[in-house]
């Protein structure tokens, strides 16, 4: 009479099947960290390119290439491209969707933790400009005092070609403090320019037509004092300005020139965006009508 083979057994009594297919298993885990790990690291180099986007076409050509053959080793490699797709598919889309208006782009992990960007600029290899612009992005998300500080210091460092992205990414601070910074070194590096100001196309007051082809040319400004003048012109003339600066926004007040050939009061309560613009409203004989200002 035969008899059944026994399974074998190690030492400890656990059957070999069971251990081999422990040892199987977890290097499934490591295999898949070791993707995960991968998508993230690409993530990390997002300054110095899409990288993300290389590893998305790498692993969505072998899930294609895995499922034209048949052979059972090539499961495991189709599950890991299979979730090196998602992954990075995923991250890639995030990243266009964060993506900042000015400067390099972090990357999703250094968005999310911004003490990230400081390692980022101190270990690639970037150009002064983006590693400027990583260390300001960081500080502009830290306390109110922080963000001051590093907005001074990078309109310090900016040269002529780099200070409007200084500027811009200033702009974008939630500090009022903080974008009024911004404003003034607008006012210093472009005094004298002609700003124009565009009226709410949907406005129908009487405001809207002496306004729709108005300047203004912004100078002579004081920071510490929080002020600063410069003149208002369209067809009819040309007339001075008296503007302010404070944590609730910008005042303009001046007597805007129009047909008629008597100039009215106007006033201007403005604010900035994180477009770099001027928006807010106008009033004047008790009519008001929706304006901005492009500041760059």
């Amino acid at each position: 009479m035969t008899t059944a083979p026994t399974a074998s057994k190690t030492e400890d009594g656990k059957p070999v099947s069971s251990l081999t297919d422990h040892i199987s298993g977890g290097y499934k885990v490591i295999e898949i960290l070791g993707v995960f790990l991968t998508v993230a690291g690409s993530d990390l180099l997002r300054p110095l390119g899409a990288y993300t986007l290389w590893l998305l076409i790498i692993f969505s050509i072998g899930v294609g290439l895995s499922f034209g053959f048949r052979w059972r080793p090539l499961a495991r490699i189709k599950a890991l491209c299979i979730a090196g797709t998602v992954v990075s598919l995923a991250l890639f889309a995030a990243q266009i969707v964060k993506a900042p208006k000015f400067g390099p782009n972090p990357g999703v992990i250094a968005d999310t933790l911004p003490a990230i960007k400081f390692a980022q600029a101190a270990v690639l290899p970037l150009n002064p400009t983006d590693r400027l612009m990583l260390r300001l992005e960081a500080k502009l998300k830290g306390t109110e005092q922080e963000a001051i500080d590093a907005a001074r210091t990078a309109l310090a460092a900016s040269g002529p070609d780099t200070w409007h992205y200084v500027a811009e990414a200033i702009f974008a601070s939630p500090y009022p403090s903080v974008q009024r910074i911004a404003f003034f070194e607008v006012l210093r590096r472009r005094s004298g320019a002609n700003l124009l100001i565009e009226t709410d196309s949907t406005s129908q007051t009487t405001l809207a037509s002496p306004l729709s082809d108005a300047r203004l040319q912004l100078c002579c400004s004081d920071s510490e004092r929080g002020t600063f003048g410069g003149s208002i012109r369209n067809d009819s003339g040309e007339r001075g300005i008296r503007g302010s600066v404070s944590n609730d926004g910008i005042t303009i007040e001046a007597d805007l020139p129009n047909h008629s050939g008597q100039p009215f009061p106007l006033l201007l309560k403005l604010h900035p965006n994180q477009n770099s613009r001027l928006v807010g409203s106008a009033t004047a004989n008790g009519e008001s009508c929706g304006i901005s200002i492009s500041l760059l």
